[in-house]
């Protein structure tokens, strides 16, 4: 079976950025992003895939 995955350079970029981070906030500042936009970026993109890409601690 073969499985088809839509996802942006624009979404692999931002999870990349976050991964270097390993911080939400200051990756949206360096991509000049607001934080809620890159954290829905994010969403999108593990529901894309059907896989959580990060391990979110709410402050």
């Amino acid at each position: 079976m073969e499985f088809f995955y839509v996802i942006s350079l624009r979404q692999l970029r931002h999870f990349i950025c976050i991964a270097e981070h390993q911080n939400i906030s200051s990756a949206a500042r360096e991509l000049f992003l607001s934080q809620p936009a890159l954290s829905t970026s994010i969403v999108q993109l593990e529901e894309e895939l059907g896989l959580q890409l990060l391990i979110r601690h709410h402050a």
